[in-house]
């Protein structure tokens, strides 16, 4: 488990192993989540260099590292035979991999907590407009007491709640009718115009500063390679436990070894680089990749569920369907026949085309000019509150 902290004094940790009536299945999905969120808050708290975001993603590591000893508890107690142990091993794979992408994102997180603030990765964190914030609801909000539909109302802008933290309990996918209360800590998903809104509404004050673009950009290049490549590896993976698909798994161990051919080649030019960066900044790129490159090889651990030949716990389709982020199939209608990836405009439904199956082959992460044709099978990520209209838009006839 990380930790920002460097003293040598002893941890206090605030979950309690003891047993409770929780199912493995709930701990799963919930692990899956949290996992995802703190991959995301770790690049944002080093693009805005925001070491309360950071303390977020360590907050949230401890937290998943319990959920993990609790898993282990519960199937431990539910396994009672061998076959009950060999179908469990798909379960415990899982879990291990998802445990050690909630460390790597600390691991990520970490550097904001340098005594001397870096300087790098604006371009190499996000393309998007899209950023996420730590908002906390201060004395004096115009917001204490209204619900999140509410608020959208009031300050009419639209942003994504994605988690809230009221004191020591998590609310992960909050509903709108969810009251805000004083001192909630809210993790926001929005366009920079509205989480300046909804900061102001909530009394919060920034501490951030912009992060200065690297200079050198064949660094730049292979950072956003690595973290593009490693994230939709764990995508590709649990696809192929959804799927039950040998070729995908097969396929995310091969990217495993690009990623780690990648990995060497971008350490050697970071340490080589001509850019006079500061050392602090050249710890701060290699733990960088090193994190991305262990979210490769979690995402490795899960396709080898499928590559050994195990039966997956059928527990795992439902773990991997619902979350934070969805991964659903929809078969191409007659009405989008002939239609290229970029006209269906996923992207306004916050969504990406992670594959299309035609017949026996696999396109994974096809091209916008890609055509689709009558009876492809698509597999998209896309948030559970856009899952359905996307299902709308491929059940036309």
């Amino acid at each position: 488990m990380s930790n920002g902290n460097t003293t040598n004094s002893k941890r206090h940790f605030l979950y309690r192993i003891d047993y409770a009536p929780v199912s493995v299945k709930d701990i799963l999905i919930k692990m899956k989540n949290l996992a995802s969120l703190m991959v995301g808050l770790a690049y944002y708290s080093i693009l805005y260099d925001d070491r309360k975001l950071a303390k977020e993603v360590y907050n949230l590591e401890e937290l998943v590292d319990f959920l993990n000893l609790q898993l282990i508890m519960q199937a431990s107690i539910a396994t009672r035979s061998a076959k009950d142990a060999k179908r469990m091993i798909s379960v415990f794979r899982l879990a291990s991999a998802i445990d050690k992408i909630s460390n790597a994102a600390a691991d990520i997180a970490a550097i904001a907590f340098a005594k001397r603030r870096t300087k790098i990765m604006a371009s190499a964190i996000t393309s998007s407009r899209d950023m996420i914030a730590r908002i906390k609801i201060r004395q004096g909000s115009s917001i204490v007491g209204k619900s999140l539909r509410e608020i959208h109302k009031i300050l009419d802008i639209v942003f994504d709640v994605i988690a809230v933290r009221r004191n020591t309990r998590w609310i992960l996918e909050p509903k709108s009718d969810l009251i805000v209360n004083l001192n909630d800590v809210l993790i926001v998903r929005g366009s920079e115009e509205a989480i300046e809104l909804l900061r102001n509404a909530a009394n919060d004050y920034k501490e951030q500063r912009k992060a200065i673009e690297l200079l050198d950009k064949d660094i730049i290049n292979d950072m956003i390679k690595l973290k593009e490549i490693s994230e939709l590896m764990v995508y590709l993976a649990y696809m192929s436990i959804m799927t039950r698909s040998a070729e995908i798994s097969e396929y995310v161990l091969n990217l495993e070894d690009y990623v780690d051919n990648l990995y060497v080649k971008y350490m050697m030019d970071s340490i080589k680089s001509k850019s006079n960066l500061p050392s602090e900044d050249i710890v701060a790129l290699l733990r960088i990749a090193t994190a991305t490159e262990t979210i490769a090889d979690a995402a490795a651990e899960i396709a080898e569920i499928i590559v050994r030949g195990l039966d997956p716990h059928p527990i795992l389709t439902d773990v991997i369907q619902k979350g934070l982020e969805q991964i659903i199939s929809v078969k191409v209608p007659n009405a989008l026949n002939n239609v290229k990836v970029r006209e269906l405009e996923l992207e306004n439904y916050g969504a990406h085309l992670l594959a299309i199956r035609r017949n026996s082959e696999w396109i994974v992460n096809p091209k916008g000019d890609e055509v689709l044709y009558e009876g492809d099978l698509l597999l998209i990520r896309c948030y559970e509150e856009s899952a359905n209209s996307i299902r709308q838009k491929f059940s036309k006839r």
